[in-house]
C-alpha cells in the first residue's frame, strides 16, 4: 500500500497486549505497517471507534479528515 500512495502513512492499532496474536496478524495478513497495541476505551471514543474493521484519515496537520466504520453500521443494522 504504501508504494501505490506515495507519502500514505499506514498504522494499525489494537486492543489484544498480545505480541503473538499481533506478530500471528501480521504473518497472516502481510502487514507491512506499525501496529499499536493495547488501545484504550479512550482512545476508541476519541476517534468514534464502534468495532472494527475501522478507517480514519489524518491529514497532515493532525486533523480527523474522514472515518469508515460502513462495514459495522451495515452489519449491526445500523
Amino acid at each position: 500500500m504504501r508504494k501505490k500512495y506515495e507519502g500514505l502513512e499506514v498504522i494499525g492499532a489494537t486492543e489484544s497486549s498480545s505480541v503473538d496474536a499481533i506478530k500471528g496478524f501480521r504473518t497472516r495478513s502481510g502487514a507491512d505497517y506499525p501496529i499499536l497495541h493495547g488501545v484504550t476505551a479512550e482512545t476508541k471514543q476519541a476517534y468514534g471507534v464502534k468495532g472494527y474493521p475501522f478507517f480514519v484519515v489524518i491529514n497532515k496537520d493532525g486533523t480527523i479528515a474522514g472515518s469508515d466504520d460502513a462495514a459495522i453500521t451495515k452489519a449491526i443494522g445500523g
